[in-house]
C-alpha cells in the first residue's frame, strides 16, 4: 500500500509501521555487548560483532533523526507567502551538495520559461522537496536521471519529482519516513500529495501566486542543468 493512502486523520500512522525496524538493530547491540564476554572467541568473531553494533548503531541514530524531522513539520502554524519554485530548488541542491557529491546521477529541472510563484509556507515547501530528492536519490544509488518539474495549472502549481525507470526495488523504513516528510509539509499548508512507488514519482500541489508582472508570452518548456549535475543529452523534457 502506497503512503498515499495514509488517513489524513492520523498522519503519524504511517510512523507505527517503521519502529518495528529499531527492533533488530538493539537486538544486535544487546549481542554485541555479550561479545565482550565470550572468553573463548577468537579475537575475529568478537571485531565482527562490534562492526555490526556500530552499523546498528549508525542506522538507529539515522531512523530517529527522519522520525524527529516528521515530528517537527507538525510543529507550529504554516506560514503563507509568495515563493518562487526555482527559487527553493535552488536551495535544496545547494543544501544537499556535499551529501550528494559522489552520487553519480543527474538532476534536471524542467519548467515554464517564466518563474512558477506559488503560495505557501517557503520553509515546509523547502523540507519537502529536499526530503524527495533524498529518497529518489536512496533507490538510485550508483546513479541515474532526477526529473523536477513544476507546472502551474489554472490555481494551483503541481510539482513533481521523479525517476522515469522502474527501479524494482521495495523502499525500506528511511524511504518512508522522509515520505513521510514530504506528505506532512504538503498537507500541513493544505495542499495535496501522491505518491506511485515503482517507477517513483513524488507529486503535490499548492496554490499558484501571481508573479504581479506581466508574462513574457513564451510558452515553450525549458530545460536546464541544475548544479552541481549534468543532464543527459538524449533528455528533452516531460
Amino acid at each position: 500500500m502506497g503512503l498515499e493512502t495514509t488517513s489524513h486523520a492520523c498522519p503519524y500512522t504511517a510512523l507505527a509501521g517503521s519502529m518495528h525496524a529499531m527492533a533488530q538493530p538493539l537486538t544486535i547491540l544487546c549481542g554485541a555487548l555479550g561479545a565482550w564476554k565470550l572468553r573463548d572467541s577468537t579475537t575475529a568473531e568478537s571485531d565482527r560483532y562490534i562492526e555490526m553494533s556500530a552499523k546498528q548503531v549508525e542506522r538507529i541514530s539515522k531512523l530517529l533523526s527522519c522520525m524527529q524531522k516528521v515530528l517537527n513539520a507538525a510543529e507550529g502554524e504554516p506560514k503563507s507567502a509568495r515563493m518562487e519554485f526555482g527559487e527553493l530548488m535552488g536551495l535544496v541542491l545547494e543544501s544537499l551538495r556535499s551529501d550528494l557529491s559522489e552520487w553519480k546521477g543527474t538532476i534536471v529541472r524542467v519548467g515554464p520559461s517564466d518563474p512558477v510563484y506559488m503560495h505557501g509556507d517557503a520553509e515546509r515547501t523547502e523540507r519537502a522537496l529536499r526530503a524527495a530528492v533524498r529518497v529518489l536519490v536512496s533507490i538510485s544509488p550508483s546513479g541515474g536521471v532526477i526529473w523536477v518539474s513544476s507546472q502551474p495549472l489554472e490555481k494551483q502549481v503541481e510539482v513533481k519529482i521523479e525517476q522515469k525507470a522502474e527501479h524494482g526495488k521495495t523502499l525500506g523504513y528511511a524511504e518512508r519516513l522522509h515520505l513521510s516528510l514530504v506528505e506532512e509539509n504538503i498537507l500541513a499548508q493544505g495542499g495535496r500529495y501522491e505518491c506511485v512507488e515503482d517507477p517513483l514519482c513524488i507529486s503535490f500541489t499548492l496554490p499558484a501566486q501571481s508573479s504581479g508582472a506581466p508574462a513574457s508570452g513564451l510558452a515553450h518548456d525549458c530545460t536546464e542543468r541544475v548544479l552541481p549535475f549534468e543532464v543527459c543529452p538524449q533528455e528533452t523534457g516531460f
